[in-house]
């Protein structure tokens, strides 16, 4: 997938669109000092810099967003969708 595709597919999705995969994610969240609020506003917002995707097994992905000079934040988000 490529940064295009990404952002073609989360356009019109809001933070509620977004689950989390508890309490594995609070658990870095508070390890890394953010908030999951702020990563699933950082997914979401148009102005992120996301700078490359990784395809890590088949529909999960890892996104790289540009948050200073210096400073990285990989997300892994996995598309799979349990029938």
């Amino acid at each position: 997938m490529d940064i295009d595709d990404f952002k073609k597919m989360i356009r019109g999705l809001t933070e509620e669109n977004i689950t989390s995969d508890e309490p594995h994610v609070s658990l870095r969240c508070d390890e890394n000092n953010i908030a999951l609020e702020e990563v699933k506003r950082i997914i979401l917002d148009e102005n992120t810099i996301l700078i490359r995707i990784i395809e890590d097994r088949p529909k999960v992905y890892k996104l790289y967003y540009l948050i200073s000079k210096n400073v990285e934040l990989k997300i892994v988000i996995d598309l799979f969708m349990y029938q």
